[in-house]
């Protein structure tokens, strides 16, 4: 093992022979990566060793068994390293034929149609593992629990494959308990999709856990399986977390300054698994408090609904705004759907105002990020509709959209992240036009960051669009920073036929902690006016 005194710096990689696998796909699964603006890769022999058998899986994947890959590595006096990796492919093996054994429920063509492997592509032996567990899994969902499948190799010049299939028996539920002192055990039947006398499949099981977990009860959910005379015992071994919770949360934002948000939760009032929260609010511009409920289960259903109440008094740009009122809500996921009856008062302008809104609103949520606050892969889709006094009809009566998407993909070892959004809202009845405190807005550190805080226009609109691209990248240990580019505009009436595009471009910092990233935003706008904000939390 060579040991090196001093930083070396990757500053070239030349790969010569990849006439079959493009290179993009290569470098791709390469740690050790060619110098790009800020971002330098420290080199080591080691992670060079590493990155030769990454390539030499690509190659695998793509049929060529016995590929030889050289490396080699010359350093300057600068302390930079150039790379020269060669290989030579050797003959792709592709597969010949696909033979099943020992399968009795499913035919042939049925269990061809579920494994990845074809014949006449090239033989991917990492893929055989992918095609077992798509054979288990076909077999499980309908009872046949144990079923375990194993496949021969016979490579002349092509490659044969055999699956050999043990069915096994169909898997009944005999028995089903559940491990726990904190929790009415009836209650815990209406969260599971399983009872006795059901065919036992890992899909179930999944699910079971899934909601067992999402309660927020459980710090540890534990299933086990035992065998039993005619059938399958299943035992939830659950753990449980302590009941109350007090939560304190800081944040920072360019219009509010420093904020706080204080939480006092029970997650499992008497011992039922329903929950009782109290939140408080305070900012420059904000104060406010909220009690809610919530229970996981309706109607013996497992079927999220809840209610609360809240008061909360907000300082905009040009007015204030009092709320005070409930709500009510029942969650089929991914919807949700709610009712909130509040007595709305503006005050600090000229012609003060209050009235009763009542509003009914579909919210749809699809969360495919692989992480809440720091995502390098994945997409979110939102969509929220309300319907505003037109059930029953009130003062103010409008009908309004707003659909949110982000997508995150990672590049070249940064993370390419984009935005669109888009809302729409239409008056009805005898409303001239939509309240202002349920207009859009934009301008300010999560929307355009050229401007300030809801400066594009201070009325806000009633249709706006607005698109975000970032280039998020690692600077060192949690340093980080971004190149934004910020794209949109409103339009105060809904039938305005253009919406002429405004922007800005920018320059950010990132402090990453556990919490969520520290951030420092530069932008400045097309018109040539630039503002600086600070926040915690990304943009988007």
């Amino acid at each position: 093992m060579t040991i090196f005194l001093i930083t070396l710096w990757v500053r070239s990689i030349t790969i010569t022979g990849d006439s079959s696998v493009g290179e993009k796909e290569l470098r791709s699964v390469m740690i050790l990566k060619e110098p790009w603006f800020f971002k330098k890769t420290e080199f080591h022999p080691e992670l060079l060793d590493g990155d030769i058998e990454a390539i030499r899986t690509v190659y695998l994947r793509h049929g060529f068994l016995n590929p030889e890959i050289r490396s080699s590595f010359k350093t300057d006096s600068a302390r930079r390293v150039d790379i020269r990796i060669e290989i030579e492919e050797g003959p792709r093996t592709l597969v010949r034929s696909i033979t099943f054994k020992g399968n009795r429920i499913f035919n042939t063509e049925d269990l061809k149609g579920v494994i990845k492997t074809e014949v006449g592509s090239p033989f991917n032996p990492l893929r055989l593992e992918e095609d077992y567990l798509e054979i288990i899994s076909h077999y499980d969902e309908i009872g046949y629990h144990d079923a375990s499948v194993t496949a021969d190799v016979f490579l002349n010049p092509g490659a044969d494959l055999i699956y050999q299939i043990d069915e096994g028996e169909k898997v009944i539920v005999q028995d089903l308990r559940f491990v726990t002192e904190k929790v009415m055990e009836e209650r815990l039947w209406s969260l599971i999709p399983l009872r006795v006398g059901d065919s036992l499949t890992r899909r179930e099981l999944k699910e079971a856990r899934l909601r067992l977990y999402d309660t927020g009860v459980f710090s540890r959910v534990r299933i086990q399986e035992k065998s039993l005379n005619a059938g399958r015992g299943v035992v939830f071994d659950l753990t449980d977390r302590k009941p109350i919770r007090l939560g304190f949360k800081v944040g920072y934002s360019t219009l509010d300054g420093p904020k706080t948000t204080m939480t006092v939760e029970h997650r499992n009032l008497f011992r039922s698994l329903r929950r009782m929260e109290i939140s408080g609010k305070l900012s420059f511009n904000e104060l406010g408090s909220e009690l809610g409920y919530q229970d996981p289960i309706t109607l013996e259903r497992y079927l999220q609904h809840g209610f609360g109440m809240g008061i909360k008094r907000r300082d905009e740009i040009s007015y204030r705004i009092s709320r005070i009122g409930g709500y009510g809500f029942v969650s089929p996921r991914p919807f949700l759907f709610r009712y909130d009856l509040e007595r709305v008062k503006i005050s600090e302008v000229d012609t003060p105002t209050t009235e009763w809104l009542r509003t009914l609103s579909i919210n749809f949520e699809l969360d495919h990020r692989d992480h809440l606050l720091r995502p390098k892969r994945g997409y979110l889709v939102k969509n929220r509709l309300e319907a505003a006094g037109v059930l029953p009809k009130a003062e103010s009566n409008f009908l309004k959209d707003e659909l949110l998407f982000r997508i995150f993909i990672p590049w070249k070892g940064s993370v390419a992240a984009l935005r669109f959004d888009f809302g729409a809202g239409l008056p009805v009845y005898s409303s001239a036009e939509i309240p202002i405190y349920s207009r859009f807005f934009l301008g300010g550190a999560t929307t355009i960051r050229g401007y300030g805080e809801d400066e594009v226009d201070t009325l806000g609109g009633e249709r706006y669009l607005l698109f975000s691209f970032e280039e998020r990248l690692k600077i060192i240990g949690p340093l980080g920073c971004v190149f934004f580019i910020d794209l949109g505009n409103l339009a105060q009436d809904l039938y305005e036929e253009r919406l002429n595009l405004i922007g800005g471009i920018g320059f950010g910092l990132r402090f990453y902690t556990p919490l969520g990233p520290i951030r420092f935003d530069y932008g400045r706008n097309f018109e040539g006016g630039a503002r600086f904000h600070f926040a915690i939390g990304e943009a988007f």
